[in-house]
C-alpha cells in the first residue's frame, strides 16, 4: 500500500511517500500552504502521481501525550483531505520528529538553509518510517 505522510504546518506541509510492502519512505518536497483548494489540488496531484491509497498525519502532542496547541487545526485538515479525497487516514505520534529530521539532514547537508527548506518533509519521513515500523 502506498502511503501519503504529511508533517502539518499552519505555513507549510512537510511530505513524505512510502510503500508498505518495501518499508520504504522518501520525502517530497514541501507544500508552501496558500488556500485549502491549492493545498487540496497540489495533494491531488501526489496522490495520484504515487497512486496513495492511505493518509498519514503526525499528531501534534507534547511531551507529556497532552494534545499540542495545533492538534485541533491538523485535525481538521486531515480530515478534510480524507473527505475530499476519499483516503483512510491513519495517525502517528510526532513527538521529537523535527529534531530528529534536523539531525538527519545536518548528517547530509551543510547548507542551513537548505536544511530548514526540507526539515518538514524530512520530517513527515521520520513519522511514515516509525509508522512503517510499527506494522
Amino acid at each position: 500500500m502506498n502511503i501519503l505522510a504529511v508533517d502539518f504546518g499552519t505555513r507549510r506541509l512537510g511530505l513524505a511517500v512510502g510503500n508498505t510492502l518495501i518499508h520504504s519512505a522518501t520525502p517530497l518536497p514541501p507544500l508552501e500552504r496558500k488556500t485549502l483548494e491549492y493545498d487540496l489540488e497540489y495533494i491531488r496531484k501526489v496522490v495520484d502521481e504515487y497512486e496513495i491509497q492511505c493518509l498519514l498525519f503526525g499528531r501534534p502532542l507534547n511531551m507529556d501525550g497532552t494534545p499540542g496547541r495545533i492538534v485541533a487545526a491538523a485535525e481538521n485538515y486531515a480530515n478534510f483531505l480524507k473527505k475530499r479525497l476519499d483516503l483512510p487516514l491513519e495517525w502517528e505520534d510526532e513527538r521529537l520528529t523535527s529534531m530528529e529530521a534536523d539531525e538527519l539532514l545536518a548528517e547530509n547537508e551543510s547548507d542551513p538553509f537548505k536544511r530548514k527548506a526540507m526539515v518538514d518533509s524530512v520530517a513527515a519521513m521520520v513519522i511514515l518510517n516509525a509508522f512503517l515500523e510499527s506494522r
